[in-house]
């Protein structure tokens, strides 16, 4: 089955190297966790993402990159996600 890509807002700001960035993205319970994505899944200020699954308003997507806490699967609201 394909997954579907979404942009998922955040703030961005520079990588360690120059072809990543750090992201800050909003989690469903509204925590702040941040990962690190190429350059590549970046769009203005989101990345993309693959929504694996979504029930109600909660979305389960999967991140270009691991959280700095934890792995690459997220829980966020819906509306958070935009078409890509």
């Amino acid at each position: 089955m394909a997954l579907s890509r979404f942009r998922l807002r955040g703030t961005l700001s520079d990588g360690m190297f120059p072809n990543e960035r750090l992201v800050t993205v909003r989690d469903y319970s509204g925590q702040e966790r941040t990962l690190i994505a190429p350059d590549t899944s970046v769009l203005g200020n989101a990345i993309l993402v693959k929504l694996i699954d979504k029930s109600g308003d909660v979305a389960l997507v999967r991140l270009p990159g691991d959280l700095l806490d934890s792995g690459r699967v997220l829980s966020v609201r819906e509306s958070e996600l935009e078409p890509a």
